[in-house]
This record gives C-alpha cells, sequence and structure tokens, in this order.
C-alpha cells in the first residue's frame, strides 16, 4: 500500500498468500495468486496463470475531468475486438466502484486472413471477458482472454482478482504529464537555458540531457511533493552548465582523493550512459565511478580515464581505497536482529549514496561475516540500503526476497530486485536451488576494457 492512497473499503478481501500488485503509474493496486506470471508493456499489464490457458490483460486510463464519455461507452466490444457475438452483460463487481462486465466471444483471425478465406475454412470463435472500473478520473479495463478453450474456473479467478482492485484517491501523474510538468518548472525557474522533452523519458535542458527516471519513481510515492524532488536536480543542471573544463576535465591529482565506486543497473548504464566507465559486477549490477562534490557527484567519462592514464583495475582501487576512507571519516550505523549474540539480519540506519558499494570492499565482507555468518544473502533493492541475512535463516530469507521485489519496484535510485550470495570465494547471485555458479571473487570480476 502506497502511502494511504488506496483505501481499505472492499467487501471481499484475497486469499493470505495472493500478492499485492501495484499499476505502473501508481493509479490502483491488486492481489493475484502467487504462480501468476505478470508482464508490463506500454503501460499495460498481463497476468498469466500457470499453464497459460489465459491472460488477464489490464490497463488503467485517467480521463480529464469534463472529457469521459458516457461510462457504458469505456467498455465497448467493438472497440475491443474486430469480430465478436454473443455479447452479455454480467453481475457488475463488488466493488465500492461504478463497474460494468460483459462477455462474449471473439473470431480468432491468426492467419490474416481474407474473409473469403475464412468462409472456406470456417471460423474460430473464442471466449472472452471484460470488466470496466471507474473513480472520479481513473478508468480501468480489464480482459480475460482465453488460449486454449473455455476455463470457467479461470474467468471466475478473474472476477476474483479483479475484487481485490484499490484505486488511487489521488492519482499521480502520468510520465508524460510528469516530463511536462519538469519542462514547465524548469522554464518558469530557469528562462535563459532552453527546455525540451527527449525520447526514453529525458529532458534537454540548455546542453544536458536528464533523466526523469528516478525522480519519477521518487514522485509516485510522495506526488505532493513534486518540486520538492525536481527542483534540486534542476538547479543542479544549471551549475553544470556554467562549469569551466577545469571542472568537466579536470587533472586527476585535484580528483583523486573524491573518486569513489557507484553501483548501478547493467541494463540502465548500457542504454542511458554507456560512455562512461563501469565494469560488470554480479546480478546485473555494474560499478561506476564517481567524483563526489559538496552537493552532487558526477560520473568518470571513458575519455577522462584515458587522459588520466589509468586502467579500469587502477581507477577501482583508488576508488575503494577512497571508500574505506570515506567510512573511517563517517561510520555507518547498522540495525541487527537476531538470536543471542548472533547478528542474523543487517541493515543500515541511514541512507547513504555509496553504502551499497560497500559490498565491494573484501575487508567490509569480512567484517559482516564475522557478524551474520559465513554464507550471507544480500539485498540491493536501491543505492542508498541494503539488507544482509544470513542464509541459515531459510524461512526468514524467503520472506525477505519478496520484500526485497517489493522494494525494487518503488524505491529511488534502483539497482536490482535478485539477490547476492557472499561467501568465502567472493560474491556470486543467489540461485534459487543454492547451487554456486559463477562465483567471482574481486580480483576476477574486474576486467579491463
Amino acid at each position: 500500500m502506497i502511502h494511504g492512497a488506496f483505501p481499505q473499503v472492499h467487501a471481499l478481501s484475497a486469499p493470505p498468500l495472493w500478492k499485492t500488485l501495484t499499476g505502473p503509474t501508481h493509479w490502483f493496486t491488486l492481489r493475484h495468486p502467487e504462480g501468476w506470471k505478470v508482464e508490463e508493456s506500454d503501460g499495460s499489464l498481463r497476468l498469466s496463470p500457470p499453464g497459460e490457458q489465459g491472460a488477464l490483460i489490464i490497463t488503467c486510463l485517467r480521463v480529464p475531468p469534463g472529457q469521459a464519455d458516457e461510462f457504458s461507452s469505456s467498455l465497448d466490444p467493438r472497440t475491443l475486438f474486430p469480430r465478436c457475438r454473443r455479447v452479455r452483460k454480467l453481475k457488475p463487481l463488488d466493488l465500492p466502484y461504478q463497474t460494468l462486465c460483459l462477455e462474449g466471444e471473439r473470431e480468432l483471425d491468426e492467419d490474416g486472413q481474407t474473409w473469403w478465406k475464412r468462409l472456406w475454412r470456417g471460423s474460430h470463435w473464442t471466449r472472452w471477458r471484460a470488466w470496466c472500473i471507474s473513480h472520479d478520473e481513473l478508468h480501468l479495463l480489464a480482459i480475460w482472454v482465453e488460449t486454449s478453450g473455455r476455463d470457467p474456473e479461470m474467468e471466475t479467478l478473474s472476477a476474483m482478482i479483479l475484487n481485490t482492485v484499490e484505486m488511487a484517491d489521488n492519482p499521480a501523474d502520468s510520465p508524460d504529464q510528469f516530463a511536462e510538468r519538469v519542462i514547465a518548472l524548469a522554464r518558469r525557474k530557469f528562462p535563459l537555458l532552453a527546455c525540451r522533452k527527449e525520447a526514453d523519458f529525458h529532458i534537454k535542458m540548455g546542453e544536458s540531457s536528464v533523466s526523469l527516471f528516478n525522480f519519477y519513481r521518487a514522485y509516485l510515492n510522495a506526488p505532493e511533493r513534486f518540486e520538492d524532488i525536481v527542483l534540486p536536480a534542476l538547479t543542479t543542471v544549471v551549475q553544470v552548465q556554467e562549469w569551466g573544463s577545469n571542472q568537466t576535465d579536470p587533472p586527476l591529482e585535484t580528483v583523486r582523493d573524491r573518486i569513489m565506486p557507484m553501483l548501478y543497473p547493467e541494463e540502465a548504464w548500457k542504454k542511458n550512459f554507456p560512455n562512461f566507465l563501469g565494469t560488470p559486477w554480479v546480478a546485473g549490477l555494474m560499478v561506476l565511478y564517481v567524483v563526489d562534490e559538496s552537493n552532487a557527484y558526477w560520473y568518470v567519462r571513458k575519455d577522462l580515464s584515458r587522459k588520466w592514464g589509468l586502467s579500469v583495475e587502477q581507477l577501482h582501487d583508488i576508488a575503494l581505497a577512497n571508500l574505506e576512507t570515506y567510512f573511517e571519516q563517517k561510520p555507518a550505523e547498522f540495525a541487527c536482529g537476531g538470536v543471542g549474540e548472533s547478528a542474523r539480519i543487517v541493515m543500515p540506519m541511514r541512507p547513504d549514496a555509496y553504502i551499497t558499494a560497500r559490498w565491494l570492499s573484501p575487508s567490509f565482507r569480512a567484517s559482516m561475516q564475522k557478524e551474520i555468518g559465513r554464507e550471507i544473502a544480500v539485498g540491493l533493492p536501491g543505492r542508498d540500503f541494503f539488507v544482509a541475512i544470513s542464509t541459515c535463516e531459510s524461512e526468514t530469507l524467503q520472506q525477505m526476497k519478496g520484500l526485497i521485489a517489493a522494494d525494487f519496484d518503488r524505491i529511488d535510485h534502483p539497482l536490482t530486485n535478485r539477490m547476492l550470495l557472499v561467501s568465502r570465494d567472493g560474491v556470486s547471485e543467489l540461485c534459487e536451488d543454492a547451487a554456486l555458479e559463477d562465483v567471482e571473487g574481486h580480483d576476477s570480476e574486474l576486467k579491463d576494457e
């Protein structure tokens, strides 16, 4: 549940083992059975049961006040399927919102057949069921489509899932609306810098390209703090515009003691920042390198590293030494839980941009193993936080995996929803079957470009 935005007013409750799912823009939440596959594409969710008997496809739209059509027209079979028949209205869902439910049959056209081929070969009709749920400006459309013959149990289960829907009372902006608000804020606060929208959820502000991804994630968790979240970042961009070559291409000697390691998702690095120097680590993570400034940090580029005459291994060693000094000067405090004198779960008490990078340090890993045990499972859902737990705590570890995955979906600066295994061999990804695959020690993980 997100900051109490979804009222608990349901007549029906989900079975206790069902998982909670939040919609892409936090406009709704629902519960679904364990084992159902969830996929997201272009703002829509696809929920598939084991065996792929069919799929429940869910889309939520925000309609501006005064521009909404009649509610009944939101669920027009003619807009859902090119050819359908035997359409009838069913009992509405047991929800505190306006709902409508229809079912019918649709004609499959798997091969894009022309009409005369369909006459020759006959038609293939399959069943569907569709629901529309309306709450203020939000319209949620859900469609159950079968793929292997009618299954009344799956149709009933889909209705049970939708009976757990909770709609947001104060919905956040969509990504497009958020980007437009950011641009409007930038133009109002910094009128001398040109600002426009770019592809892949970026804006161009002056000479800088700014990704809005992390800011949007933070905004979804606190829509009322829009300006508090966005304005400091825009201010930093403006300051960077005024930097000269001594700040954008500084000599190594002036920044050597401020170079720090930072973990970053590999997919995001490849897509957004391939010019930044980095090296693969484990669990889909990269080690990037930043120069720490008083109110911000900036990433070391590949060309700048070459200008300094440093290999990635040399830069890594410098960054790791600075990391040790950083935490000697600013000791981190940890919350520990366990039985007796043994700490079985450890978490940092305060967020820090470099706290997850400490797992790169052999000395830090050794100290954690001394406290927790020889084998530690580590969750890194976001840049500023981690949770470490002894692998001996198997029941708690399973619960922790679910919490890590949930945090990854909502936390600022997300890293990975996979877990790490710290053992005497180094750091690897924690496999479901507990097999130690692809174990990589610190030295073998770092390779030159």
